[in-house]
């Protein structure tokens, strides 16, 4: 037999010992109760009831018996998921789709859950997501019934990406809005009583700050084409200024060309013409000098990495004319890429980061602020980069936070175009923006931003800052 081995404890050590083990079972016991709780909430009434009325075929009365829940049970796994299916099948599907994406942020196996939200992407319009989230349930789900009816959805969807569905359409949309903007003429504070000249445009002397009233008027024809759709768009700009009237403003743009889709990727093709009109004359003889004329084409390509994941490209090359000062005209080349990340939790969280280069080669020589340089003259050629962080979360189905922030750095290619002391000037502008939009109903929407932009030039002459605040109601058609 082998020997025992008994090791005596004192008094004061097995009581505490014992104390410990008992302080443990309870911790452990607790806890695994308050999980049990947590993980299986108790059943509802409410929720009991809209699911006899869903399986009655009534998912109008249980979308109206629980949508007014939701303040107080979102998040709850079985609320959301009855909640999405009442919404999808009551024509409601943006409301559907905040639902199952907390679902599946919660529970990403709940009973059908994938399904449903794709179905929800689809009527939301969503093509992309929807044919990503039919096709990861078609490979992925046992359910026959439902990869059945999500390869329905699938076969659909390539009839309208073939040209059988797709009908022509005309959209278009109103802004009115109102504005605060506290240095309208983007004026340098450190030369508060002389005229200025930024960018080439004269302007009134700085800090003036004013109210503004917003028109925006647009509208889009499409018409199919093999599966893919030409279009053509109008839209126009205004802004009026109380008090200011000098710096009223209309900017009219006009485009055109082919959008293509091909298995998630998107890719576009256009040319546009944009024209900008001041109603005030600049502060000097020569006249007019901010109206100006754009004449460009763009390519643009947007790929699906995943189903919450896109990466783009862009390039455009534009023709930038002044009406009157035309030594400031430039041929610009644009080249730039993008990612977009939509994440699977609470809120539908998107994160948008955008890089562009930018080169402005002048088409003319320019008199040089400083007469010593190459014979007194230069150009107006400049690089320039960007980078630019969208983000997004909805705190409701109606309801987004936005944020759009951008730094750009310019730096002049050609000497004392700007300044006859300094030679190259280098500019850094920052800008900074907090929005919430809301959706009022269908195809009304309130946005309302606060902004600060600031741009910090070698230059003084070209430094300044300014806060913004808008509101803009906009009505969509379709």
């Amino acid at each position: 037999m082998g020997r025992r081995i008994e090791v005596s404890l004192p008094v004061t050590m097995k009581h505490r010992y014992h104390r410990l083990v008992w302080l443990w079972l309870w911790l452990f016991t607790a806890g695994t109760v308050h999980a049990q709780e947590t993980a299986q909430p108790p059943a509802l009434p409410q929720l009991e009831q809209a699911e006899a009325l869903i399986e009655g075929g009534k998912p109008e009365q249980a979308y109206v018996l629980l949508e007014p829940l939701e303040s107080q049970l979102a998040g709850n796994v079985q609320y959301d998921y009855l909640l999405g299916v009442s919404a999808v099948n009551s024509g409601k599907a943006s409301q559907a789709v905040f639902a199952f994406e907390r679902v599946q942020a919660n529970d990403p196996r709940y009973r059908d859950v994938d399904l449903w939200l794709a179905i929800a992407y689809y009527q939301s319009g969503n093509r992309e997501l929807a044919k990503s989230g039919f096709a990861e349930v078609v490979t992925q789900t046992n359910n026959a019934e439902a990869k059945a009816k999500a390869e329905r959805y699938l076969a659909a969807i390539k009839q309208e990406e073939a040209g059988g569905t797709v009908q022509s359409s005309l959209l278009g949309h109103v802004e009115i809005g109102i504005g605060y903007d506290s240095n309208v003429t983007n004026s340098s504070s450190g030369y508060s009583s002389t005229p200025q000249l930024a960018a080439t445009v004269l302007a009134p002397a700085s800090n003036q700050a004013a109210i503004e009233s917003i028109l925006n008027l647009g509208v889009e024809a499409r018409i199919p084409i093999s599966g893919h759709y030409a279009f053509a768009s109008v839209d126009d700009d205004r802004r009026t200024y109380n008090g200011l009237s000098v710096m009223n403003s209309d900017l009219l743009i006009a485009k055109a060309g082919m959008k293509f889709a091909s298995d998630g990727d998107a890719y576009e093709v256009n040319a546009a013409d944009r024209e900008f009109r001041q109603q005030g004359t600049s502060f000097a003889a020569t006249g007019i000098l901010n109206d100006y004329d754009i004449d460009g084409l763009e390519g643009k390509a947007r790929l699906r990495l995943s189903a919450r994941d896109y990466l783009g490209f862009m390039a455009q090359y534009n023709q930038l004319r002044f009406l009157v000062n035309n030594t400031e005209d430039t041929d610009q080349v644009v080249l730039g890429a993008n990612y977009m990340h939509m994440f699977q939790v609470s809120g539908s969280p998107i994160l948008y980061l955008a890089y562009a280069h930018l080169d402005d080669q002048a088409v003319r020589m320019k008199t040089a602020y400083n007469p010593d340089y190459n014979g007194g003259m230069t150009v107006a050629s400049r690089g320039a980069e960007m980078v630019t962080v969208y983000l997004q979360y909805s705190i409701s189905k109606d309801v987004d936070i936005v944020s759009t922030d951008y730094v750009y750095f310019r730096r002049d290619s050609g000497a004392f175009a700007r300044d006859a002391v300094i030679d190259y000037g280098k500019d850094k502008t920052s800008f900074l923006s907090l929005g919430v939009n809301w959706r009022l109903r269908p195809q009304w929407t309130l946005r309302s931003q606060l902004a600060k932009t600031s741009n910090n030039s070698n230059i003084d002459l070209y430094s300044y800052s300014k806060t913004e605040a808008t509101v803009i109601l906009r009505r969509d058609f379709n």
